[in-house]
C-alpha cells in the first residue's frame, strides 16, 4: 500500500519518523531512506469470519526478498505461540513475492513440483504457499487479452469469443451479462489491474452458450473451449 513521503518528530521517543523500519531484529540497508509504501501482514482464520492486521511495516518501495522471508517466518513463530497454527501463506503475484517462495524452495515445475514446506515450530505441519485467487483471475485474463489465443487444459481459448459476446450482449434487447463493460474487455493500464472475475464467470459462460446453441450466432460458433475454461474458473468461488 503506498503512502506520502513525510517526517514527523516524536516527542515522547524523541526520535525522527518516516523512515524504512523492519523492527529492531531485522537490519535493512534502506533505514535511511523516506518511507513511501506499507506492508501489511493479516491473520485470517479458516472457520470464522475476521481478519486481523498482526503487522504493519514502513517500506521504500517494495521489501527485499531476504527481509521479506525473515519477517514471514518470524511471523509464523509469533502466532505459533499464542496458538495460531499458520497452514498456508497467501500473497499477490508480484516479483518479490515470487522470490521469497522460491528461497522457500517452492516449485512450480512439473518435473520438481513443491508448494509447501515443513513449519518451522511444528514438524507434523505443512505450510502452504499460493498466490491470491484475484490476482491468478487478473494474470489469466491479462493472457488472453494479450495474445488472443491461449492453450488452457487442452483447450482453445479465443479473445474474439468474449469480444463478440459484449457487442452482441450490449445491443440485445434484453441484457444478460449486464455487469460486463467496455472496460472490461478493452482495459487500460488501470483496468487490467482491476476487472477481472466478471468477464471469467458462469455468467459469462452462461450467455456465450445461448448464443451459439440456442440463436446459432456465427461470431460464436466455436466457442466451447472457452466456455468450458470459463466454468472451471467460475468454480474456484463455489
Amino acid at each position: 500500500m503506498s503512502v506520502a513521503k513525510s517526517r514527523h518528530f516524536g516527542t515522547k521517543k524523541m526520535n525522527v519518523d518516516g523512515f524504512v523500519d523492519y523492527g529492531t531484529d531485522i537490519i535493512s540497508q534502506q533505514s535511511d531512506k523516506l518511507v513511501d509504501h506499507v506492508l501489511v501482514f493479516i491473520f485470517r482464520p479458516y472457520h470464522a469470519c475476521w481478519i486481523q492486521p498482526i503487522a504493519v511495516f514502513a517500506t521504500s518501495g517494495a521489501a527485499p526478498t531476504r527481509i521479506l522471508g525473515q519477517i514471514i517466518l518470524r511471523a509464523i513463530v509469533s502466532l505459533h505461540s499464542v496458538g495460531a497454527i499458520v497452514t498456508s501463506v497467501v500473497s499477490d503475484g508480484a516479483q518479490t513475492n515470487k522470490g521469497v517462495y522460491k528461497a522457500f524452495g517452492i516449485n512450480a515445475s512439473i518435473k520438481d513440483l513443491k508448494f509447501s514446506i515443513e513449519h518451522p515450530v511444528d514438524e507434523k505441519t505443512k505450510i502452504f504457499f499460493m498466490f491470491d485467487m484475484p490476482h491468478i483471475m487478473k494474470c489469466i485474463r491479462n493472457l488472453i487479452f494479450n495474445q488472443k489465443q491461449v492453450q488452457f487444459n487442452e483447450w482453445l481459448v479465443l479473445y474474439k469469443h468474449l469480444k463478440s459476446l459484449y457487442w452482441l450482449d450490449k445491443n440485445y434487447p434484453i441484457r444478460y451479462c449486464f455487469k460486463l463493460t467496455k472496460a472490461h474487455l478493452y482495459p487500460n493500464s488501470w483496468d487490467k489491474n482491476e476487472v477481472a472475475v466478471q468477464v471469467l464467470s458462469d455468467t459469462t459462460a452462461n450467455r456465450l452458450a445461448y448464443y451459439r446453441d440456442t440463436l446459432g450466432v456465427q461470431e460464436i460458433i466455436g466457442s466451447d473451449d472457452t466456455e468450458d475454461m470459463l466454468r472451471l474458473l467460475n468454480a474456484a468461488f463455489v
